[in-house]
Formats: structure tokens, sequence, C-alpha cells
């Protein structure tokens, strides 16, 4: 094999492993983010910038460069960084904020800043100066190295998922990568003979990363040190990743701390929260026959089956969590598995309530705030018509939202309020009620009457059924039941107009969660002014950015309706890209598993693009046509998931890879076609790394606006239309070159 391929198939291995290594930033960062799907925009978005940044600094850096030692050497450290990164990804929340506090954005974007920059400024590093090592030998050397890069990206996707996700802890996943560039590079790479020092480094750092990725004490001494620094003061008891998440369970003296996507869900010394949520509710039913709990831990279980039920049904997304969860379950908690009455159901909450054709008297949902895509769908004015069609005539649904103790701050009303009025869209009855615990108590449905505030009444039921509590008892009653306190702040949201209604299009619960987190954080910083950012204004800025751009070609010449095309297609390959991403977290609940795919499939269409980039003659008509094929493909991927997606169950997953595949494919297809233009233009070995690094920043400030904006704000799917809008203007300015030159003249 030829110097020059030796080059190419070794960066293909780096494809490969930047998605080994995208994968596991991501799930550590969700880990030390408390699971927000955000963490997937912010890490996805600095990749991309650092990457592009990379790439601007290597075009100035390799005309100053050796030819083969400094490739070799990027390779080398590529390797190290991957696992040194991950494992500094994981430690350095511990270093700077620590978690005693919550997260504002400014905070969670330092971290992903942090945790993201040395891997990927590395990455845009390699791409121009593997250009330079194979640039005299190779033509079109640029597209086959971005060829090369796809085709190792698709492979690296497809492994993940369905290999290494399944069988290796986020370590292990770092390692072995690690160790597979550390081999790849002593046997292809040829810079030995010049530098032989890096034969040894090859050797050494792949034999020290495959014994701790494939040594079971070693790897589970690195992921022990990483949770230690998360929980200073908890004996580690277990660990785990799954589909859905990752798992930790902890103790410190007599309390046992269960930790999902390191937000603590459960704690065995509980009981005040779970009496509330559980009794408060089923003392209004009058004959609780048969329970839905969704989601939910053994505390909730044990105090609904003291009520005369006669079925509980308990839908838990995450078998193999739940499973190990309940073996470190005190033993007296846990006495609900034997019960003949209790049945849990595996699998997508979402789609089990779906599939149910039982009538319930009660559903208690249970599955966290609303600060996550997962979470919040099950605060959806859809899930709520669900539920109503399971539920019997006066039965109920049970749930709650954090609030605050003493006062409701804007943030909460926002968020309490939004969810108000999701739910009173679908129940003519709804009544919230303070609990002790920072969390407001919603019950919807019921009688005609509503909810009974009688502590008088409840407590005659409360003896009548011979219950034994410890916290919820006849006494306290009354004071939870205090009438002017709930009927202060049922009507504080019923007066409350300047939310919005949630629903699985617009995820505006989501933004309300996360202002709360920010305000806590951040000391009132909000970003609601963000909400009424609409198609108008962007339409506004974009004309008035596209102005300035053709006035400074004019005067300066200097290609920028070509970089800015290019930026433009990295911009929109990015939001629909995460709009695909969250939109099969909403509709399947297990994106923490299939990420690694689906960027392999985005980098697969990639690798289509970049082939057809080089065989093509008319470029630029190639282009158009495509461009305006992705628009009418994007327009129609928002109203089959807006309209159909239930009646497309079933192939609506594939439908969603191939939208991914095509984006790839056109976002490649228009970097090889800008490339060619701009060099024909410019000379010079760096040359291609401002076309590069103009795709990747471009990417990475689709990734901010989806974070920021179009995610929470205008919508999974409504991104669409901001993306066409956008495409229509740069098509438009890239087409109109011609016209540009004259008048420059």
């Amino acid at each position: 094999m030829s110097g020059s391929k030796r080059i190419l198939f070794g960066y293909g291995i780096c494809g490969a492993s930047a998605v080994a290594a995208q994968f596991s930033l991501i799930r550590t960062v969700l880990v030390t983010q408390g699971g927000s799907e955000l963490a997937v925009c912010i890490v996805i978005t600095f990749w991309l910038f650092f990457a592009g940044i990379g790439s601007f600094v290597a075009s100035w850096a390799t005309e100053r460069a050796r030819k083969g030692g400094g490739f070799t050497w990027l390779y080398f450290l590529f390797g190290f960084l991957i696992p040194a990164g991950v494992f500094w990804a994981g430690s350095v929340r511990t270093f700077t904020f620590g978690y005693e506090f919550a997260l504002d954005f400014g905070r969670s974007t330092l971290l992903a800043l942090l945790s993201c920059f040395p891997i990927s400024f590395t990455s845009g590093f390699l791409f121009v100066w593997a250009v330079k090592a194979v640039g005299s030998f190779l033509t079109n050397a640029p597209i086959r190295l971005y060829l090369s890069e796809a085709l190792g990206s698709l492979l690296g996707g497809i492994v993940l998922s369905f290999v290494f996700a399944e069988l290796f802890t986020t370590i292990q996943i770092a390692l072995i990568t690690g160790s597979i560039l550390f081999l790849s590079g002593f046997l292809l790479l040829s810079s030995f003979k010049e530098i032989p020092v890096l034969k040894w480094f090859f050797i050494v750092f792949f034999t020290g990363s495959a014994l701790f990725a494939f040594v079971p004490g070693l790897s589970r001494r690195l992921d022990v040190s990483l949770l230690k620094l998360r929980f200073p003061n908890e004996k580690i008891l277990f660990f785990a990743d799954s589909r859905y998440q990752n798992f930790a369970v902890t103790q410190m003296e007599n309390n046992t701390y269960f930790y999902q996507n390191g937000v603590l869900s459960y704690f065995s010394q509980g009981g005040q929260r779970e009496e509330e949520i559980v009794h408060i509710p089923l003392l209004q039913v009058g004959s609780p026959q048969h329970i839905l709990m969704i989601g939910g831990w053994a505390f909730i279980a044990k105090e609904i089956l003291k009520h005369p039920v006669e079925s509980l049904d308990i839908a838990v997304e995450d078998e193999k969590i739940h499973r190990h969860g309940l073996e470190f379950i005190p033993h007296d908690q846990r006495t609900f598995l034997a019960d003949e009455r209790v049945a849990i159901l595996y699998g997508d909450p979402f789609r089990i309530v779906q599939s149910l054709n039982k009538r319930y008297s009660a559903v208690f949902i249970e599955v966290g705030s609303p600060e996550t895509l997962l979470t919040s769908r099950y605060y959806t004015e859809g899930f709520f018509n669900i539920l109503k069609r399971i539920l019997v005539k006066k039965g109920i649904v049970v749930f709650t939202v954090p609030t605050s103790p003493n006062y409701l701050t804007e943030a909460l009303l926002y968020l309490n309020s939004s969810i108000y009025r999701t739910v009173k869209r679908v129940f003519d009855k709804v009544t919230v009620i303070p609990g002790e615990y920072a969390e407001n108590i919603f019950i919807a449905g019921g009688s005609e009457h509503g909810v009974n505030l009688e502590p008088a009444a409840l407590s005659a039921v409360f003896k009548d059924r011979e219950l034994r509590t410890k916290w919820v008892t006849v006494q306290s009653l009354v004071t939870i039941l205090d009438r002017w306190r709930i009927e202060q702040i049922n009507q504080q949201f019923k007066e409350f107009q300047e939310s919005e209604v949630n629903t699985r299009e617009k995820p505006i619960v989501l933004f309300y969660a996360l202002e709360n987190r920010q305000m806590k954080a951040a000391g009132g910083v909000s970003f609601r002014f963000l909400t009424g950012f609409t198609l108008i204004h962007f339409l506004i800025i974009l004309c008035s950015v596209w102005a300035v751009i053709v006035i400074m070609e004019i005067k300066l010449k200097r290609q920028l309706p070509i970089i800015t095309f290019v930026f433009s297609a990295g911009f929109s390959g990015m939001v629909i890209e995460l709009s695909i991403l969250f939109s099969f977290q909403v509709l399947y609940g297990y994106i923490y598993e299939f990420v690694g795919l689906f960027i392999g499939i985005f980098m697969g269409g990639l690798s289509i693009g970049a082939l057809v980039s080089m065989r093509i003659t008319n470029k630029e008509r190639v282009l158009a046509i495509v461009y305006i094929v992705f628009i009418g493909i994007i327009f129609a991927y928002h109203y089959i998931v807006n309209m159909h997606a239930e009646a497309m169950k079933g192939m609506l997953a594939g439908f969603l890879l191939v939208v991914m595949l095509y984006t790839g494919f056109s976002t490649a297809l228009a970097f090889g076609t800008v490339l060619s233009l701009y060099t024909a233009k410019s000379s010079g070995a760096g040359k291609p790394g401002v076309i590069y690094g103009a795709d990747l920043v471009g990417g990475s400030v689709g990734g901010v606006f989806s974070s920021i904006l179009f995610l929470p704000i205008v919508g999974i799917t409504g991104s669409v239309f901001y993306v066409i809008v956008l495409l229509a203007f740069s098509l438009l300015l890239f087409l109109s070159r011609p016209l540009i030159e004259k008048l420059s003249l």
C-alpha cells in the first residue's frame, strides 16, 4: 500500500474515532449536566466550532510545517486525547463549579467548551495536515480525505450503536478507540524513520490503553474514580449504562441513593413526598380498583398498595436499570414485587400507554421534572388525551411539577401555568395542591365537582381504609389541605395567560424548566425574550447580513458568496440533524444508545455526497437541484412527523434515517462543489482548510441556534421553515455570483 493510501485509510480510522469521541463526550456530558438533551447540542456545537478553528489555524500552520512528521504526531496526539479528554470531561465539573448547585446555560456552555476543545481542535488540525501530506500525490485530495473520513464515521457509528454501546462503558469505548488509533498509526504511518521515538510512543500507549480497556478491574477503577469525584462522601455500590441512560447507586450512612444521568431520582430513607403524592389523590377516588404508575420507584408502589386496589400496573422504561436498582432497595420496600396485584410492564411507557385497552381509576406520572425531551413528552396535550382515553368515568391523573416552598418565582409560574393550561385543555377539572417537598401536586379529572378539599371527609375515608402511614395522617390533612393556600395558587394559574400550551411538536415546558434552572443558578438572568423571536425577525436579520456580504464582496472580492453558502449548508445540516435526533428521542425515547448510529448515517451521506462531487461536471446546476430537492424533503419531514407520526410508527425510524442520510449528502455536495470553485481561484495547501472550517463553524452556529431557540421555542420540527428560508437565500446568493462580479468591476 502506497504512503498516500495509508494516510487515506488512517484518516478514515480518524473519522470512526471522531464519532466514538463525540458519542463518549455526549454520554459523559449528559451525566455531568443532569441528562438534558441540550448537552447533545452543546457538545456537537463545540466539536464543530473547535474543529473549524483548528482547520483555520492549520491552514496557516501547514505553510511552515514538515510534510510527514506533523501528521504522524497529530495522529498520535488524537489517539491520546480521546480517552484522556473523555475522562477530563467526566471530572471537569468537580474541579470548576462542583455539584452543589444547578448549572445555568453559561456554566453548562463553559463546561462543554472545556470538555470538547482538546479533541475537536486536534481533529480539525488533522484534516489540513493530511491534505498537505497527500496533496502532491493525489488529485482531489481534500475530497478524497473528506470521503475517507465520512466512510469511517459511518462504520464507526454502526459499530458503536450495535456493538460497543451494549458491551462497554463510556470510558472503555474511549480507551478502545485510542488503542485502535495507536495500533493503526503504528501499522500505517511511515514517519518513524524520521522520528524513531514515535514508534515507541505508539507501542507503549497502545499497550496501556488496551490493558485498561479490556481488563475489567482496571477499567472499573477509572469509572469508580469518576464517580468518587462526583460523590466524594458516598460509597459506590453499582453503576451501568443502558440504552436510555447512565445509572449509579451509592450509599452514605444508612441511606441508599439512586442517580439517573447524574440526577438523584430516589433515596431509601424517603417517604413523606411519596405519601403526599399517593394518599391525597387516592382518598378522592371512591373505589380505586385499577391503578397505572408511569415510572416511579418502590415507595410509590408500596403506598398505592395500602389502598383497596385490585391491580397495579407499573410501566417501566428501562428494564436493565430497574432490575439492577431493585437489588439495592431495602427489603421492606420491595415486598410489593411479591404482591400478585402488581404487574411490571417493561418498554417505552409512552407506547405502552398507547397500546393499553384497560381502564384505570388513577394514573400516576412519576418520570421526573420536564427538563428533558424524554420527560417533557409526558406533559403534552397529546399524552393527556391518551391518558383520558384509558381512565374510568371519574378517574384521575396525578403528577407533580417543581415549585418553591415559600415563593412562586416568575420562572416557576411560567412552568406551572403552562402545564396547568395544557392539562386543562383535556380535563375539565384540574386542582393543584401545594406539596411540602417543593412540588405542586396536580390532580386532573375526578368527579364533576372536582377535588374534595374537606379534611373531615377525607379523614373518614382514611380511617375506613385503615391506612398506616408516617407523615400523612388524619391530623396532618388539615395542614396539607389548607383551603386558602390551594385556592390562591389555583386562581393564580387560571388567571396567568402568558405561558403557552405544551405539545410534542413544540415542547415549551422544556424551555420554562431550563429557564427556572437558569434563574436559580445565574441569579435572575433570563432568556425569555427569545420567545418573541419569529420567522419575520429571522428574515430581517438574514436580509441585513446578506446585504453586508454583497457589499463586502463588491469591494474586497474575497469569494464571500461561496464561503457563505458552505457556511449555510453546514448550519442547515446541523439544525436538521439535531431536529431528527430529538424527533427520535420524543417518538422512541432512547437516543442515548442510538446517537452514534444517527451521526454515522449522517457521515454516510457525507461520503456519498463527497463521491458524487468528484464525478459530476456541471457542479453548480446539480448543486442547485440537490438543494431544491432537499428543501422539499425537509418540508415533507415536518409534515410527516407532525401529522402522521402515529400512522407511520413502523416506518418512521427508517424515514428519519433516510432524511439524515440525504442531509449529509447535500452538505458534502455543497462542500465539494464550493471547494472546487474556491481553490480554482486560490492556491496553497491550507486553502481547503478555509472551506472545511467554514462548513464546521456553520454547523456549530446551527447547534447554538438549535439549543437555545429552535428546539425549546420554535419547536423540534418548526425549525424546518427557518432552514428553508436560509437555504433559499444562500442558494440565490451563490447563483448570483456572476452578477456580483460584474458590479465589482
